[in-house]
């Protein structure tokens, strides 16, 4: 055997190593690789079970969290289904080569099951083989009697034997019909023979293409005819258009189609437009009907008369039109004057509340943040320090060009209302109009800058603070450079904090809405960190829900009271079962599986 091997390539590694026959059979342990094998009573039996035992008796577990667990003091490591192994010095190896036949200690029940669908391969592959091996047996035995049929004419067939004779008179035949074929006349005729075959074919060519062209045109005038039908009818159904529509639908744009195909295309296009049309046309209306009632609100506000005269709404225009004519026809300078002192009054009055409001908002954000810190000041973070959430103001440009813009124009007012005019109260409101004439524009650009100037949630930044036993204090602005455990419980605080400060509407009391769902919660941190964030999102009043691997288990065990385990169904892969249970149970259930 072994000059069998040196002097052959055998493309792989081979070891050959000396086997003892009729050896005492060892015990094979449970648990362990040789344990799984089937091997075969021969006189070498008791060699392989001690060669196994001594090489490759590693404990088998199922996953590679179990590779840490401790083992029998007879396995020389561990191994999983998947291949990795323990190896020295608290190494782990795993060769994920493909190789035909593993090594022992790999999980063969895969190849077991794909060598058998093979074997069952080759037998169909047998089969069908053995058919054409007959087949071919057949054809074969076919053309050994044929080729016997032949040798046997061949034998009793001679040239001398063979009649000519008819074939030699259509011979000559055939001679003298071509000798006359070879004339000009004939070459001529057949010259124009082939001529007129070749416009022959020419014009059946052109046959077929009018025919389907004149399909084409058939085909396009049904569907015309069909459209025209179809828009006779749509106008006959509809009644005639008035000078208004007519005169609105002058400005709206059309394509005519140039083909039956765009008919559809042009129709949609232009019910786009119209709809556009309608929309701008809603779109001014309201806008001039919101207009329109911001005068007759204006005038409302004048005194109690005016207040009485309308009802404030769109339906009042005629009786403010009438009360505008009357205005002209009477007494209209004074009733202007009253009206500007009253604008006077509401531009100080309203424009100075505006910004109180704000400045109110920015404190009930803060006033908000009282409740979580005190109840965050009581829990544990990190190692005994407390976190903080604290809003520190953010500058804005836009809040502050307005602020002084309504202090420009509404200070020291009560003073100067002896000095000022009707003109000068006018102009001023005029131009605080100009100055402010974002707050009813409609683009995204007017949203964006009334969303920064009373959103007060635009005008302040929240710091996540850390405060250590010795007064140091650290601001948090991200997990970069943290570890998963930190990360994970400096994210659950801010969490926590956010949907108390959303959920508690700046109240002492517990918070609105208290389920809290996490889902893969807090797989990266240990059980000190783990516990440290369900410590504060509970003291935050919320009931969580979490859902983690089994291997968490031990990390909830202070705070989670019962556990529904979910795994595969065995008899249908396609869903799962959902085991509920207590704390203690899921716990005395980890500890069986170990």
């Amino acid at each position: 055997m072994r000059r069998y091997v040196h002097d052959h390539d055998m493309r792989g590694s081979v070891t050959i190593a000396p086997a003892v026959s009729d050896a005492p059979r060892p015990v094979r342990m449970d648990g362990g690789v040789p344990a799984l094998l089937d091997i075969a009573d021969h006189p070498f039996q008791g060699w392989l079970l001690a060669e196994l035992n001594e090489t490759a008796n590693y404990f088998c577990v199922e996953t590679e969290a179990e590779l840490d667990d401790q083992r029998p003091a007879w396995a020389r490591g561990a191994i999983t289904p998947a291949g990795m192994r323990t190896s020295v010095r608290d190494r782990f190896t795993k060769d994920d080569r493909r190789l035909r036949y593993p090594w022992v200690g790999w999980d063969t029940r895969r190849l077991l099951q794909e060598l058998d669908d093979e074997l069952e391969s080759i037998q169909r592959e047998l089969q069908v083989a053995e058919a054409s091996a007959n087949d071919a047996d057949l054809l074969r035995e076919s053309a050994r009697a044929r080729l016997d049929e032949l040798r046997a004419l061949r034998n009793d067939l001679a040239w001398d034997r063979i009649d000519t004779s008819a074939t030699k008179d259509r011979m000559g035949e055939l001679e003298t019909q071509l000798a006359q074929a070879n004339s000009p006349k004939v070459a001529h005729l057949t010259e124009l023979l082939q001529k007129q075959r070749e416009e022959a074919v020419e014009a059946r060519g052109q046959v077929k293409r009018l025919e389907g062209e004149q399909k084409r045109l058939d085909r396009e005038w049904g569907e015309l005819t069909t459209a025209v039908d179809d828009a006779k009818d749509r106008i006959d159904a509809a009644p005639p258009l008035t000078d208004d529509e007519r005169a609105a639908l002058a400005a709206t744009p059309f394509a005519a189609p140039a083909d039956t195909t765009e008919i559809a295309a042009s129709l949609t296009t232009a019910i786009t437009d119209l709809r556009r049309q309608i929309e701008r046309h809603k779109d001014d209306r309201e806008k001039l009907e919101t207009a329109v009632v911001g005068h007759i609100a204006a005038y409302r506000n004048l005194d109690e008369r005016t207040a009485r005269e309308t009802d404030g709404t769109i339906d009042s225009l005629p009786a403010l039109l009438a009360i505008h004519e009357q205005l002209v026809t009477d007494d209209l300078p004074r009733a202007k004057h009253a009206w500007l002192a009253k604008v006077d009054e509401d531009m100080n009055q309203q424009l100075r509340g505006v910004l109180v409001q704000i400045d109110d908002d920015a404190r009930s954000i803060r006033r908000g943040l009282d409740p979580i810190n005190d109840v965050l000041r009581h829990v544990r973070f990190r190692q005994d320090a407390t976190l903080s959430i604290e809003s520190v103001e953010r500058p804005s440009s836009d809040l502050k060009d307005f602020r002084q813009i309504i202090i420009r124009y509404t200070s020291n007012t009560v003073g100067m209302d002896t000095r000022r005019d009707a003109d000068q109260v006018e102009k001023s409101f005029v131009r605080l109009r100009k100055q402010l004439a974002k707050l009813d524009d409609q683009s995204r650009a007017g949203d964006a800058w009334r969303r920064r100037v009373f959103d007060a949630r635009e005008h302040v930044e929240f710091q996540a603070v850390e405060t250590r036993p010795d007064g140091v204090k650290i601001i948090h602005d991200g997990v970069s450079g943290m570890s998963g455990g930190e990360g994970q419980e400096l994210i659950a605080f801010i969490l926590g904090a956010a949907l108390r400060f959303r959920l508690g509407d700046g109240h002492e009391g517990p918070p609105s809405y208290a389920s809290v769902i996490l889902d893969e919660g807090f797989v990266k941190a240990d059980s000190d960190y783990t516990g440290r964030s369900l410590s504060a999102l509970k003291a935050l009043g919320f009931q969580l829900i979490v859902g983690a691997p089994r291997e968490k288990a031990t990390a909830f065990e202070d705070y989670v009271e019962s556990v529904a385990y979910i795994n595969l169904d065995v008899d249908d892969r396609t869903r799962v079962r959902i085991y509920p249970m207590t704390m203690t149970e899921a716990l005395q259930l980890k500890d069986e599986q170990h």
